[in-house]
């Protein structure tokens, strides 16, 4: 006789273990790279579009670091960010080193987590929805 196996599709999150301190540590980690790789491409390399492309890699790294930690959503997560920051480099001219490094460690650490809770939901389209209107708004802010 054939048993039939009902599930229920609710609202579950991705991964049960979800630690804020984890993602805050990977952001912050990550703006601290940012800042070393922009360093590195503007004053070695000579290009003009440092913090770009420094911005490119931090997310390659990002989207490493947070498979390897096994975190929800790390591709959402790390374009969302990376985003969402787009032109930091250019934000920070003028400021010292350490404040630039102050400013890029903060920034990276509170979007990595906002992006990461966002997208721990289970259904993509809310997601990407909301982590739509997110970086519409910030990037609406940074324009002003």
């Amino acid at each position: 006789m054939a048993q039939v196996i009902s599930t229920s599709t609710g609202t579950n999150t991705t991964n049960v273990s979800y630690s804020v301190w984890k993602i805050a540590m990977v952001g912050a980690a990550l703006g601290a790279i940012l800042w070393g790789l922009t360093l590195l491409f503007r004053n070695w390399l000579m290009l003009s579009s440092a913090g770009d492309v420094a911005t490119i890699l931090v997310a390659a790294i990002g989207i490493a670091a947070m498979i390897y930690m096994r975190m929800a959503q790390p591709f959402i997560t790390a374009v969302a960010a990376g985003v969402a920051l787009w032109g930091i480099s250019v934000w920070s001219d003028g400021l010292g080193w350490a404040e630039v490094v102050a400013w890029n460690v903060a920034l990276y650490c509170l979007t990595y987590v906002l992006f990461s809770w966002v997208a721990r939901y289970a259904r993509a389209v809310p997601v990407l929805v909301f982590i739509s209107i997110i970086i519409i708004l910030t990037r609406v802010a940074v324009s002003l």
